[in-house]
């Protein structure tokens, strides 16, 4: 049996020289010889493929070094608007990443600004959630709310957690429910002397004749007292301290209001507000005022003044302030009216705004802008 290909190759044209290519043999054995000759070359190369693999070959020559890639980008950082960027730089924006094709030093950002940046990798699909984190310790203190009140209804209710005071009255503390235990409220008085009482009638200040009043506590001006729920109706008053008396420093300002022609033909019927009072914060008293008419045609009046009336927070008006219309009949008349009287209601409350009107009726027609200029001194409490 060959075992090299060569040696096999000799066989098969030694049986084609000696049989096949010999004219004295018929085209028939021919056939049969070609065919046997074929069966022979099928049943050794099987032969050969199931044999064991042959030695490695001798390694080639190298190739020839490949073309230069391209060069790498230069990782930025995030877009920063207005810096200059060159080619092959990288940022990021809103997740994604960019790379210049452009140097630029545009605020336009990469997303957007197609002519100098191109995309490098989108933004990410969001993650799945991660599992609860462990629970945090317990927070503080909540903030607490504080303003200033002004004294109102008969008690005034404190309705803050730290309350500034500055008019002299009765004051009551909220109705709380026994969750409410432990609630604290701190008065502080600016004013000379303020009564705090309980809401309801059968609730009550705990300890007798407490500071001189049964069931009730007096604060002196300057004074801080803290007030304690107990539950079932009772506080319990605790005095922090006195405070140094705060002298407000008053400013002197100027304020223009502008009243359109169809606003002043309404000014007996509507009066027009020209300063007003916070009433809890500041305080503010007019002390002059003054008035002038743009160009335009007259009003035509009865026999009517202008008046300045202080608008009083608890209810009612102040004294009227009657004031020449002489304004309302000259082109570009003007005047001055001074020592306007700032109103103080029996209570101690402020007025809370002063309005300007006309005594007796309203204009028929003119179709001046009125300027009112008040001059008044602010106090912030």
């Amino acid at each position: 049996m060959p075992t090299t290909i060569v040696e096999l190759k000799e066989q098969i044209d030694l049986a084609l020289n000696d049989n096949v290519l010999d004219d004295s043999v018929s085209p028939s054995i021919q056939a049969t010889q070609i065919k046997s000759v074929a069966d022979f070359v099928v049943q050794e190369t099987n032969s050969f493929s199931s044999s064991s693999q042959g030695l490695q070959g001798i390694q080639g020559i190298q190739g020839i070094p490949g073309a230069v890639g391209p060069a790498g980008l230069l990782w930025r950082g995030a877009f920063v608007g207005g810096t200059s960027y060159v080619l092959n730089d990288a940022v990021g924006f809103l997740g994604a990443s960019y790379y210049c094709i452009l140097e630029t030093t545009s605020i336009a950002t990469p997303n957007l600004n197609t002519v100098n940046w191109a995309l490098l990798a989108s933004e990410g699909s969001p993650g799945p959630q991660g599992i609860p984190g462990i629970q945090g310790p317990p927070g503080g203190t909540t903030l607490k709310t504080l303003g200033s009140v002004p004294y109102g209804t008969n008690p005034t209710p404190l309705t803050f957690d730290i309350n500034f005071v500055f008019q002299n009255g009765n004051y009551a503390l909220p109705q709380l429910t026994n969750a409410d235990v432990g609630k604290e409220i701190v008065v502080f008085s600016t004013t000379l002397n303020i009564l705090v009482k309980p809401f309801l009638a059968g609730a009550s200040i705990s300890s007798i004749n407490i500071n001189g009043f049964s069931g009730q506590y007096n604060i002196l001006e300057n004074q801080r007292v803290r007030f304690i729920y107990l539950g079932n109706d009772i506080w319990f008053a605790e005095f922090i301290n006195t405070v140094a008396t705060v002298v407000p420093i008053p400013v002197t300002k100027v304020q223009k209001t502008i009243i359109t022609a169809a606003q002043a033909l309404q000014l007996f019927t509507t009066p027009f507000t020209i300063l007003s009072n916070s009433g809890t914060t500041q305080v503010r008293y007019p002390i002059s005022i003054y008035i002038r008419s743009n160009a335009g045609d007259p009003y035509v009046l009865a026999d009517s003044n202008f008046r300045i009336q202080p608008v009083l927070s608890g209810g009612g008006s102040g004294n009227l302030i009657s004031i020449p219309t002489t304004i309302l009949s000259n082109v570009q008349a003007g005047f001055a009216i001074k020592s306007i009287e700032s109103t103080v209601n029996a209570n101690g409350t402020y007025p809370s705004s002063y309005t300007i009107s006309l005594l007796t009726s309203n204009p028929t027609e003119g179709n001046r802008i009125l300027e009112v200029y008040v001059t008044y001194i602010e106090i912030t409490l």
